[in-house]
C-alpha cells in the first residue's frame, strides 16, 4: 500500500531539536496508524480471534482472579489490572509501528498473570505475596514459577495429559528473544523496519508484515493469559446463573457471566481446551461454587427492577472524562 502523504521535509524546523522531532513524528505516525487500521479492518487474517482477544482485554481479565476476602487481600486485582494495562498499550504500539514496544508488553502481560496466578496459588503464602506487591521483593522467575505451578493441583494434571509448560515457556522465551534483541532477526530493523532516518530521526513506518506477526504475537498472548487465568480459577469456565441470583450487583470478581465464559473458552488454545474442561468439572472447588450457586434463591422482580432503576439513574449522572 502507498502512503497517503509525504512529509515535507523543508517544514522541518531548523536548529529546534525537540521541534523537529516533534514535527517528524506528527507528519507519520497518522499516516501509520490508518494504514493500520485500514489493514486490520480488511486484510488481517486473524481479525476474528484479535476482536475477541481485545473484549477479553477490556471486559473480563479484571475479574480473572477469585472473589474471596483471603484472596483478594493477597495483592487486591494488581496484576490483572496491570496486565490489562500491559496489553492494551502494547496494541496501541502495534498500531503505531512500534512493533518492539508491542512485543515488551505482550512479554510483561504474560508475566504479570503468571506472578498473579502464582502468589494466589496453595505454593505461596499472603505474606509472599504482599512483599511483592509492595515492591519489597522481587519479582519469582518466570520459569521457575512455571515448574513450581506445575506440581500442584489442576496445573499438574493438565501438565500431564497435555504439556502446557513448555509451550507456555518457548513463547515466552521468544517474546523474551526480541525484548532482549538475540542477535540481527531481533533488531529493530528486523522487528519494525523503517525506509529512512531525518536528522538522526527513524520515520515510523507502516509494514504490513511486521504489524501481522506483532499482531499475531498479541492473540497468542491472550490466549495463554486466558490458559493460565482458567487453571488458576477454573470456575471461570462454567455457566452460572449470576444474574439470577443478584442481578446487578454480582460478585466482585472470580466468576464470569455466560458470554465471559464462552469468549475465555475460544481463547484457551486448543490444543489444552477440551482436555482443561474436562478436568476442571471434576474440581473439587469447582463443584462447590457451582453448587452454592445452584443453592441460592432467584432474585425477586421488584429487587431486580429497583436495581436497573438505580443505575439508569447513576448513569445519567456521569459526566464526561476529562483529558487534562
Amino acid at each position: 500500500m502507498k502512503r497517503s502523504k509525504s512529509i515535507d521535509l523543508t517544514k522541518v524546523p531548523i536548529g529546534d531539536l525537540w521541534g523537529g522531532r516533534k514535527y517528524l513524528l506528527a507528519e507519520s505516525l497518522p499516516v501509520v496508524l490508518e494504514q493500520s487500521k485500514e489493514h486490520i479492518s480488511n486484510r488481517y487474517p486473524l481479525r476474528e480471534q484479535l476482536e475477541t482477544s481485545h473484549e477479553f482485554m477490556v471486559h473480563d481479565l479484571t475479574w480473572a482472579p477469585p472473589g474471596d476476602w483471603e484472596t483478594l487481600r493477597r495483592m487486591w486485582f494488581f496484576p490483572w489490572g496491570e496486565a490489562q494495562d500491559e496489553l492494551s498499550v502494547g496494541l496501541n504500539h502495534s498500531l503505531l509501528g512500534f512493533h518492539r514496544a508491542s512485543y515488551d508488553h505482550q512479554r510483561r502481560s504474560l508475566e504479570l498473570i503468571l506472578v498473579g496466578s502464582f502468589f494466589i496459588s496453595e505454593k505461596t503464602t499472603e505474606e509472599d505475596a504482599r512483599k511483592w506487591v509492595s515492591s519489597d521483593d522481587e519479582t519469582p522467575y518466570f520459569t521457575r514459577t512455571l515448574k513450581r505451578l506445575s506440581e500442584v493441583g489442576l496445573y499438574a494434571e493438565l501438565e500431564a495429559e497435555t504439556g502446557w509448560v513448555n509451550e507456555i515457556k518457548e513463547f515466552y522465551w521468544r517474546l523474551s528473544d526480541i525484548s532482549h534483541v538475540r542477535g540481527e532477526q531481533n533488531g529493530l530493523r528486523s522487528v519494525q523496519p523503517w525506509k529512512s532516518h531525518v536528522n538522526g530521526v527513524p520515520i515510523p513506518n507502516y509494514s504490513m508484515e511486521a504489524l501481522d506477526k506483532s499482531l499475531d504475537s498479541f492473540v497468542a498472548t491472550v490466549g495463554y493469559i486466558a490458559l493460565l487465568i482458567a487453571l488458576a480459577n477454573p470456575v471461570l469456565m462454567f455457566r452460572l446463573p449470576i444474574y439470577d441470583k443478584y442481578g446487578l450487583n454480582g460478585p466482585l470478581s472470580g466468576v464470569f457471566e455466560e458470554w465471559q465464559v464462552e469468549r475465555l473458552r475460544s481463547l484457551i488454545p486448543e490444543k489444552h481446551r477440551n482436555i482443561l474442561v474436562t478436568l476442571a468439572e471434576s474440581d473439587p472447588d469447582v463443584d462447590i461454587i457451582r453448587k452454592h450457586f445452584d443453592a441460592l434463591p432467584d432474585m425477586p422482580a421488584d429487587e431486580l427492577k429497583r436495581q436497573h432503576e438505580d443505575f439508569e439513574s447513576e448513569m445519567k449522572t456521569i459526566g464526561d472524562i476529562p483529558t487534562g
